[in-house]
């Protein structure tokens, strides 16, 4: 009994002093700049992206922090870039084959999607072929988390073939989506069902047009959809749905 205890004692204290020898190291700039090249080479030995990530951090309670992050399309040009990327994983949902992130926050952003003609296929379409499977037996999907923070995000979509419309003008093919902003909780996404609070969203949009603000509750399943305290916010108006449902066979 006493060899017992001196052992489990042994192994917990091996990994503490392993967590605590990490935490340390990716703490360095150079090991967090070679974490960073570590992962590029991975990721792009895996799926084939030209992707280069500056570099990783480690914070405490599972959280980690990527800095720097540099996704170039298949045709070389650099279609999007991260400035940080953090996130809190909880472990123990995960031995329930549950993926539970406590919070999740992406900074200073900017999207450039774009299309060359009508023939080819968008710039981002080989992250969608990444991401595809015919797997039709793939263990479904259960995801949540617990806090969303979007900021500083700009997204660019360009059929670049389509002429402009003049200056002032909503033109569908040729968004500029600009300070996006959004903060929300996703309670629950599963294959046959999703539940999302939103408590911010909004963005400016190259035309003028502005969205001061988007909130709600929303959830949906197999036999129905619900929608509650939905509110639009425009700069000069507010749109409100007490309650709204909807059902299906």
């Amino acid at each position: 009994m006493r060899l017992l205890k001196r052992t489990i004692q042994w192994t917990i204290g091996i990994i503490c002093g392993l967590y605590f020898c990490l935490q340390v190291a990716m703490h360095i700039p150079p090991v967090q700049r070679w974490a960073g090249s570590v992962a590029s080479h991975v990721l792009h030995n895996l799926w084939d992206w030209e992707i280069c990530i500056g570099r990783i951090r480690l914070g405490l309670l599972n959280r980690i922090i990527i800095d720097d992050i540099n996704l170039k399309d298949k045709q070389d040009s650099t279609m999007l870039h991260v400035s940080r990327l953090a996130a809190k994983l909880e472990i123990i949902p995960l031995l329930d084959g549950k993926i539970s992130i406590a919070n999740a926050q992406l900074f200073g952003t900017e999207a450039y999607l774009y299309q060359r003609s009508a023939q080819e296929k968008p710039n981002f379409q080989f992250i969608i072929d990444t991401f595809k499977s015919d797997n039709t037996e793939s263990k479904p999907i259960n995801l949540r988390i617990g806090n969303i923070v979007l900021r500083r995000i700009d997204v660019k979509w360009d059929k670049q073939w389509m002429p402009r419309k003049e200056t002032g003008t909503f033109d569908p093919s040729h968004i500029h989506l600009q300070d996006i902003a959004l903060t929300a909780r996703l309670k629950v996404l599963k294959t046959d069902s999703v539940n999302l609070s939103l408590r911010r969203f909004s963005f400016k949009e190259a035309s003028g047009f502005e969205l001061s603000n988007v909130l709600g509750e929303f959830s949906a399943g197999s036999n129905g959809a619900k929608l509650e305290n939905f509110n639009i916010e425009l700069p000069h108006s507010t749109l409100s749905i007490p309650s709204f449902m909807a059902t299906w066979p």
